[in-house]
Parts: structure tokens; sequence; C-alpha cells
């Protein structure tokens, strides 16, 4: 194993706790979501929860997520994954993930030989470098066309609070927009495609696509 592959490894182990960390339930557990929210004692169904801009219970907030237009996940600045939506289209990226990756490290949720690149996009994300980064996941279907967004969690203060992925199949929104617009799309000859863009030096397309997929079954 190499030094970044070793150093990669550590960094999405989840050995950092924050002030929001559930302590006590192993983060690997496979019934994590349930053994966690009956130690802090997690409010769910009719319960109202007060945001800064809105007043929703529990099952109306998550109502709201899950039909969101794009697939989503969220893992905190411990590299711990904590929430994915249940959306209600099919799987966009053919990468659902399932209950019992909740709580696991990133490190868990990924093969070791793409951590270094996961551990990169984190990293720029995390020092502000970044605020989101975004990569194509090419697919063999030509009215498909994912992208990932990586965007940085950040408080009111600026701090980084985690990472929040969300990828789209753009190929409907460009088709919609073509049409409504008159429009076409010309090749341009001179263009350069980017196929690798992130944070890689890698260049085999299937690292990059493992790379990206933030709760990629293991």
């Amino acid at each position: 194993m190499d030094k970044n592959t070793k150093q990669a490894i550590e960094k999405l182990a989840g050995q950092n706790p924050t002030n929001n960390t559930v302590n006590d339930v192993a983060m690997t557990d496979d019934d994590w979501l349930d053994k966690a929210a009956e130690k802090v004692n997690a409010v769910s169904g009719d319960t109202y929860v007060k945001l800064k801009t809105g007043l929703l219970t529990v099952n109306q907030l998550e109502d709201f997520l899950n039909a969101v237009i794009s697939e989503m996940a969220f893992v905190d600045e411990n590299n711990q994954f904590l929430y994915f939506n249940d959306a209600t289209m099919p799987s966009l990226a053919n990468r659902k993930p399932k209950k019992a990756q909740l709580g696991n490290p990133l490190g868990v949720c990924h093969p070791e030989k793409v951590q270094k690149n996961v551990a990169a996009v984190v990293d720029l994300l995390k020092s502000g470098k970044k605020k989101i980064a975004k990569i194509p996941m090419p697919t063999s279907n030509p009215d498909e066309y994912f992208v990932h967004y990586y965007c940085g969690v950040y408080n009111s203060d600026g701090e980084y609070r985690g990472v929040n992925e969300q990828v789209f199949d753009m190929k409907p929104l460009v088709d919609w927009y073509l049409k409504k617009t008159g429009q076409k799309i010309i090749k341009d000859p001179d263009a350069k495609v980017d196929t690798y863009t992130g944070a890689t030096s890698q260049k085999s397309k299937d690292d990059i696509i493992d790379a990206i997929s933030e709760a990629s079954p293991k």
C-alpha cells in the first residue's frame, strides 16, 4: 500500500468525533440508524422541527426531501455517512445506498483503490478551495448524462460541516431547454472534452466513477 492511500484510509476512517457524533454506537453497525436515534431520543413523525426559515413536522420534512428531483446524501465533517433521501424516482446512478450503510465512515463505503480520490475531493471542499465540485459520470446510454455535485456544507460562521452530494441526470433538462427555445447543440471541433474532471491524478474512468460515488454499496 502506497503512502497516499494509507493516509487517505486513515483520513476517511471517521476517527475525529464532533459535538454531533453519536457515541457508544458502532459506526459500522447495520442497525446504526435505529440505535443512534434511540440513544439521542430523536424526534419523528408529526413532531415539529423549527428551522431558520420554516416550521415542518418530521414527516413533512422527509416527504419534502424525498420529492427533490435528485439523489442526495450527506457526510459530516468526521466523514461519517449520515443521510440519503429516498427519492421517489428510480435510482439515477444505480448506486442507491442502503439503510445498513448509514453511520459508516467513508472508508467503509469505498474500496481501497479509490480512497485517494475520495479524500482529495473532501480536502478541496474542507479547505474552501472549492465550494462545489462537479464530476460527470459517463454511461453507455446516450439518453443519460449523470453529474455528481459535491457541495461543501458550512455553518453561518463559514466552518466546514460536511459534504452534500447530489446526483442529477442533466440530459432531460437539456432536451427540455432545447425544445422550449428552439436551439440546437452543435459540436465544437476545437473543444477538448474533460472526461476525468475532479481532484485526481488517476486516468481510469472506472476509478473516477467509483471514487465520486459517496455512498456506493460495499
